[in-house]
């Protein structure tokens, strides 16, 4: 990073709690979610989204993103 004069500070510190997997919040996925997006027109997949995000006004929203490449893969979250 420093070589391509990226600032190293992180965007977003976080640091896992140190309690037991048993003692964590269950986790869900809606189907709506899990569909592709590709094949649907971006104005689509954005009014699918705020249609099915009104519903879910209490939970805590974790938005990721991956791509793939000859050279690797990434991730964030």
């Amino acid at each position: 990073m420093l070589d391509l004069s990226i600032d190293p500070t992180p965007v977003y510190s976080f640091r896992l709690p140190r309690v037991g997997y048993w003692q964590l919040p269950v986790v869900s996925f809606c189907p709506p979610a899990m569909d592709g997006k590709k094949d649907l027109p971006p104005a689509l997949s954005r009014t699918r989204f705020l249609e099915h995000y009104s519903s879910h006004y209490d939970a805590i929203p974790v938005f990721t993103d991956g791509s793939k490449s000859d050279a690797g893969v990434g991730f964030s979250f």
